[in-house]
């Protein structure tokens, strides 16, 4: 249904409209007459109610349609135990399925746009603190076996089965939605931080003609390997979408038009007709921020409000950030705009990602030496260096038995992807 209602808006097909408010009466009369607790029987179900993103497919239909039985299908979606304790800030997420229930809140701030019901937005607000920063790993991702777990558990969590990749592209699609209703600078952080280190990180680079080569589990513990594959899971079909939209929040502007917002430090051209701004940012020599010399942003046209979502080196906690700095003054050719900022320590001194952000890096391991290959890095900021890879020196013996790093299972469940794009209609607008 969102392909079809893409189809629609973004492409102008009137047919596409059509089979999708007839597949909305479909659900209507599939679950309009169900009484409310057998609802909710089903939407707690463990994977069976995994329902992806269907609130905010039915709002939208709602919103092009306007015929009052798609929007009172999108509340048949409501799950509302969890609703109701996290618009009450009680946080129940410890051993619920994590990506069951995230594309639920997204759904709960599209009902929030048209209604206007307070407890849908205080849900989703409430819900992202609960899960950025308190239930988080480094790279953005958050779960242990698909799973919540405790409140601030991180390092006791570590294994080979951490961050669902269709998780960490659930929460950006909720952070993303928040930060149009408030543009608090802790969203576009988590953003930046989930796409940068686990998003980007999610392919193979390789081609791949059989399986999309994504990752399932990013296990988060020592020595644990990232597996590639996929085929026919969720982590599948959000995983080839994940790589085809790296654009579409690097940029907003204010609904009035009179601000820009510059979330991403991405290497890109905006183009801005409207205001005759070309704005340019470009990454020089690499990736990390502090060991660079920055990045450079150059502008055209006349002045605008930039505002300069810069990622907060502390926790993101679950209280509001604080607004954005701003660069009131029009930038110039050859302006520079550092950007600098320490990742977030983990609960245990010896398990904490000392390092520079958004990139995260690896340290070495014990036991690891590199292995160089004589082959050299054609072009780029590694131009005449070889890649360096790790080689274990020698087997590690523990009673006879060889003891090395745990590796992710191949299991993987085939269920449909959560949605594929949002339609943002409110607050900010996406450039």
């Amino acid at each position: 249904m969102r392909g079809l209602l893409d189809a629609h808006t973004l492409a102008g097909n009137a047919q596409a409209l059509t089979i999708a408010a007839q597949m909305g009466d479909w659900v209507h009369s599939r679950l309009g007459h169900l009484p409310k607790a057998q609802l909710d029987r089903m939407w707690s179900i463990y994977i069976a109610g995994e329902y992806g993103g269907m609130n905010g497919v039915m709002t939208d239909l709602y919103a092009l349609t306007g015929r009052e039985e798609h929007l009172a299908s999108a509340r048949c979606f409501d799950n509302t135990a969890l609703l109701t304790a996290c618009a009450e800030d009680r946080d129940i997420l410890e051993g619920r399925h994590a990506n069951q229930h995230i594309p639920q809140f997204t759904g709960y701030l599209r009902l929030f746009d048209h209604p206007g019901e307070e407890q849908y937005a205080a849900a989703a607000r409430n819900f992202w603190g609960m899960v950025a920063g308190l239930r988080t790993y480094v790279l953005g991702g958050t779960g242990q076996g698909e799973m919540f777990r405790t409140r601030g558990a991180i390092a006791a969590t570590l294994d080979d089965k951490n961050a669902e990749t269709c998780a960490t592209y659930n929460m950006l699609k909720l952070s993303r939605q928040l930060f149009f209703h408030d543009p608090d600078p802790a969203y576009m952080d988590y953003y930046e931080r989930g796409l940068t280190n686990h998003i980007l990180a999610s392919r193979r680079d390789a081609p791949g003609t059989d399986s999309p080569e994504v990752t399932y589990f990013v296990g988060m513990g020592p020595g644990v390997q990232r597996q590639f594959g996929n085929t026919g899971t969720c982590c599948g079909g959000t995983g080839m979408e994940n790589h085809t939209k790296y654009q579409d929040s690097v940029y907003f502007r204010s609904a009035d038009g009179n601000a820009l917002y510059v979330n991403l430090y991405l290497a890109s051209t905006l183009r801005w007709p409207e205001r005759g701004l070309v704005p340019h940012l470009l990454l020089l020599q690499g990736l990390h921020p502090a060991r660079r010399p920055g990045r450079r942003g150059q502008t055209h046209g006349p002045p605008a409000a930039l505002h300069h979502a810069q990622p907060d080196p502390r926790p993101l906690p679950h209280r509001r950030r604080g607004p954005l700095p701003r660069l009131l003054h029009p930038l110039r050719t050859g302006d520079r705009v550092r950007h600098l900022g320490l990742g977030s320590p983990e609960p245990r001194p010896r398990r904490r990602p000392d390092v520079p952000r958004p990139p995260v890096a690896a340290g070495p391991l014990p036991g690891l030496r590199p292995l160089r290959t004589g082959r050299r890095h054609a072009r780029g900021p590694l131009a005449g260096r070889e890649p360096v890879h790790p080689l274990r020196t020698r087997p590690r013996h523990r009673g006879g038995e060889p003891v090395g790093p745990a590796t992710p299972t191949a299991g993987q469940r085939a269920r449909s992807a959560p949605e594929r794009s949002e339609i943002a209609k409110s607050g900010l607008k996406v450039v």
